[in-house]
């Protein structure tokens, strides 16, 4: 098993420009699928993901999506979770990975974020992790499947 060192894992990190890291590096599609996700390019956030299936678990119902459809259908219920919940304006901030390993063809990350958004106009934030499974593909990494590990939501502060 390969671990790659804090170097890397700060090297593969956005830059102030917001740049994506290398094509081909186990953190690219984490990047990519963030940066996608915070521009509301879903195509983009998409495109991360392994186009084979993948499995995905939310703190929003059902909780669990599994599959080539898996993606679309974790959407939609986030996107219905938000407006029923009075949600706007989320964004994910992603630090350096914990952890991140490789094995051949397949990866593991452990990767601090947190979530920021508004709930009926008031600014929230909330410290999570998320944990990814990543598959290397002849399209290079990809995201295998992802847990978002949360904590309660709370107000910010003005």
């Amino acid at each position: 098993m390969k671990r790659f060192g804090l170097i890397t894992g700060l090297a593969c990190l956005f830059t102030a420009s917001g740049a994506l890291a290398a094509a081909d590096t186990p953190m690219a599609p984490l990047q990519q699928f963030i940066t996608g996700f915070n521009k509301g390019d879903i195509a983009m956030a998409k495109a991360a993901h392994d186009s084979g299936g993948i499995s995905i678990m939310d703190e929003v119902e059902p909780h669990v999506w599994i599959g080539t459809g898996a993606f679309d259908a974790w959407l939609g219920s986030l996107d219905a979770y938000d407006k029923a919940h009075g949600r706007t304006e989320g964004k994910v901030t992603m630090g350096a990975p914990r952890i991140l390993t490789t094995a051949g063809d397949r990866g593991y990350a452990v990767a601090p974020t947190v979530y920021t958004f508004k709930a009926h106009g008031h600014p929230m934030r909330e410290p999570a992790t998320l944990t990814f499974a990543l598959h290397h593909t002849e399209a290079g990494w990809k995201i295998a499947g992802w847990s978002w590990n949360g904590t309660k939501p709370v107000k910010v502060a003005h």
